[in-house]
């Protein structure tokens, strides 16, 4: 193992384990985190770029991700999604936006808790966001992200007609602006966000997502698209949407999005009464996003597997059990020199 990368992870491992004594709540915590990987200066690219060995390349439909590692659905910040794709991932997908701006949750609306599988973090943010308008003006902000790494978009919404409205619009902005035409990109269609209540009617309502899949590929027939599945459906959910997704083509499925749980459930004491519950995120959620993977692998749809990762010991399991992409989140924004140490004993 590069001596200098394990001196980086465990410097980094050392001062984010001081930080929570320092914040009133986790969000800080984070963005602080961005704070400091953005004003590096001069050390940015010894401290930040690492090479990422070419035999990792994984072919996904017509696009190639340079490693199977890409981060997960959490950030929307053009220049953090940017530095993290540095330390080694073979493409990131961005926060799910919805059709209007909206502030999310009042704060304290991130946690950090202690399971009995390691350290995780609860997300009730709130899904705070610029809005689908706002986004397809600041396309032009997000070239910074390398052009060889595709970059995905995470939709949500409200009711079958948002997903539609935001789905349509932003591939309509994507298509006609010519500085993405041939830039390498995929729609992630998030199904299962706990943030967007009525959205989630299309967990229990499969035919709607067949008519936002035949809508979208009757407009544009070669986008890439699939849906992100929950951990909380049960078995029998997960296997009518594989049946749709396989139906059409240029699809995939992510599997194993944070688990929707109780405040109460997870020892979160929040004084805020309008908030009381949230996704968990973490190693807790490792085994069902191996048994999705296990239970779908069969519809020879290519898989996300994201939930609960952060070990090269469970990308390899995952990859065995028929994942093609690894998708990572809460172990980056614990630890992001995960990412190149997970690469360099890949290539092995």
């Amino acid at each position: 193992m590069n001596s200098r990368l394990v001196f980086l992870s465990r410097a980094y491992q050392l001062i984010r384990c001081f930080l929570p004594r320092f914040f009133h709540d986790y969000e800080s915590v984070v963005l602080f985190g961005h704070h400091f990987l953005k004003h590096l200066g001069f050390l940015q690219k010894y401290i930040t770029h690492f090479l990422i060995p070419p035999t990792l390349e994984t072919p996904f439909h017509r696009l190639t991700f340079s490693s199977p590692l890409i981060l997960a659905a959490f950030e929307s910040d053009p220049e953090i999604v940017k530095i993290w794709s540095d330390f080694g991932l073979g493409g990131a997908t961005l926060k799910t936006i919805l059709r209007d701006p909206r502030p999310g949750n009042p704060r304290p609306r991130l946690f950090r808790v202690f399971t009995p599988e390691g350290e995780g973090l609860v997300n009730a943010m709130g899904l705070p966001g610029k809005g689908v308008a706002n986004l397809i003006s600041s396309l032009d902000a997000l070239l910074s992200f390398p052009p060889n790494k595709p970059l995905g978009f995470s939709i949500g919404g409200n009711s079958l007609e948002e997903y539609k409205y935001n789905t349509l619009e932003l591939l309509s902005a994507l298509s006609t602006h010519y500085a993405w035409k041939n830039r390498p990109y995929f729609i992630e269609i998030n199904i299962s966000c706990p943030n967007t209540p009525e959205g989630q009617n299309m967990l229990s309502h499969p035919d709607l997502f067949q008519d936002l899949l035949r809508t979208i590929k009757a407009r544009f027939p070669e986008t890439i698209i699939g849906p992100k599945l929950s951990p909380n459906q049960p078995d029998d959910s997960l296997l009518v949407f594989g049946q749709i997704t396989q139906s059409f083509p240029l699809t995939f499925l992510t599997l194993g999005n944070a688990q929707f749980l109780k405040f109460s459930k997870m020892g979160i004491k929040n004084h805020n009464p309008k908030i009381d519950s949230g996704a968990l995120s973490g190693p807790a959620l490792y085994s069902r996003t191996l048994e999705m993977t296990r239970l779908l692998a069969p519809f020879g749809v290519p898989i996300i597997a994201t939930g609960g990762i952060s070990t090269v010991q469970q990308v390899c399991e995952l990859q065995s059990a028929g994942a093609t992409l690894i998708g990572m989140t809460t172990a980056i924004v614990q630890n992001p020199y995960c990412v190149p140490m997970i690469n360099d004993a890949l290539k092995r």
